[in-house]
């Protein structure tokens, strides 16, 4: 299982991916990842999601940011996938995938890029997403760990320039 966000190879770019056992029910798990009152609360989004394939996603963060996609993939309560289109970062992939696994789930984050010049941002992002989905399927609320955040994407980015991924 990858705690830590690993880059590999895909075609025509990279894919980030994170492996993550969450001690929560598939179905918990898929609401995190699918119902707009939860992704708020670990993605730090405003979401509206047509959860249906060739559906609309809209994110929209509070410094303005906005993602915008289609679903192409969608087998509830056990894959998600959708376009990823910003400005920043140009158009990739992102994907859920959710395993039952003993008394919880597995659940696997790939996010396709094609345009790689930020992957530390990325990485240090969903490392800390991940870990507050966790904590709000605990019930637990808080404020984002912006610093934590600040903190892994120095360490993704030492990691990629010394080969280490």
């Amino acid at each position: 299982m990858i705690m830590e966000g690993r880059v590999a190879d895909a075609p025509g770019g990279k894919v980030i991916v994170f492996e993550r056992y969450l001690k929560h029910s598939t179905e918990d798990v898929w609401k995190a990842v699918t119902e707009p009152a939860m992704i708020k609360q670990w993605l730090t989004a405003e979401a509206t999601m047509e959860l249906a394939e060739g559906g609309n996603v809209k994110l929209q963060w509070e410094n303005g940011d906005i993602v915008t996609g289609r679903v192409t993939t969608y087998q509830p309560p056990f894959l998600l996938a959708y376009t990823w289109e910003e400005n920043s970062s140009g158009n990739s992939e992102l994907s859920f995938a959710l395993q039952s696994s003993g008394q919880g789930t597995l659940l696997t984050l790939k996010h396709v890029f094609y345009k790689t010049d930020d992957l530390s941002n990325f990485l240090s992002g969903w490392h800390v997403h991940l870990d507050v989905v966790d904590l709000v399927l605990q019930g637990k609320s808080g404020e984002f760990p912006w610093d934590r955040q600040k903190e892994l994407r120095e360490i993704y980015r030492d990691r990629l320039l010394h080969g280490s991924r």
